[in-house]
């Protein structure tokens, strides 16, 4: 099931994202800038079961390695260092970060297209991807 997420995103749409680093505690600056990109979204997955995601835009790249349903370290965009265990349910994988406050990104995953939901406190960011056909 996992192999069918492995691929490159580009985001299409993104709706109330500064918002919801807002509620993350993220600087004015950087949640500007940060809404103002058009980052892609890699996703690849090692034979071992360690998946790797990657974000990259002009401005920044940032990249985490995970195992379904192991605690691991993550440093946010933000420079903030938490920790997080990402959980698969069907088409979706499901993060919790442990952070102060905490927050949930859903990714999931249906075709070409990948649908990305950032909640924290009462703020919720909404942002599509579509995959790269190469």
């Amino acid at each position: 099931m996992s192999a069918e997420f492995v691929g490159d995103y580009n985001l299409v749409t993104s709706e109330g994202f500064e918002d919801f680093l807002k509620a993350l505690g993220v600087g004015i600056m950087l949640r500007k800038t940060a809404g103002a990109l058009k980052p892609s979204f890699q996703v690849s997955k090692s034979d071992d079961g360690t998946f790797t995601f990657k974000s990259v835009s002009t401005f920044k790249t940032s990249e985490f390695q995970f195992k379904l349903g192991e605690e691991f370290e993550e440093k946010r965009l933000d420079g903030i260092i938490c920790k997080s265990v990402i959980t698969q349910d069907g088409n979706k994988l499901i993060q919790e970060q442990k952070s102060d406050p905490p927050a949930t990104i859903v990714r999931e995953f249906n075709g070409d297209d990948l649908k990305i939901v950032c909640t924290c406190k009462d703020a919720v960011a909404t942002r599509l991807y579509k995959k790269v056909t190469k």
